[in-house]
């Protein structure tokens, strides 16, 4: 994460981070690795590491780091999903 003009943003994604989103992820980096609860969950997309960028994987519906074993919880997924602005790959005639 970069913080621009008081406002922090995901270096990876360019999104913009809510105070809600910004404190619970500092607090997931600035934390020891903990253990993930189970979930059913399948998130998809790519997701980073917000203690050291790495590339995070998903199995069983936890997103793990590899480098590290932090995982994203759920909530945290669940706000960066909503509340994301969706930037679209726009082809050469226009379509999407």
């Amino acid at each position: 994460m970069s913080e621009e003009l008081r406002t922090s943003v995901c270096r990876v994604g360019g999104m913009e981070l809510s105070r809600v989103v910004n404190e619970a992820v500092r607090a997931l980096a600035d934390s020891p690795p903990a253990a993930a609860p189970a979930s059913s969950a399948r998130w998809g997309g790519e997701w980073h590491c917000p203690a050291g960028g790495a590339r995070m994987q998903e199995t069983n519906g936890q997103v793990r780091c590899p480098a590290c074993g932090r995982h994203l919880p759920g909530p945290i997924l669940y706000q960066f999903i909503e509340f994301s602005v969706y930037q679209a790959a726009v082809t050469a005639d226009g379509g999407l």
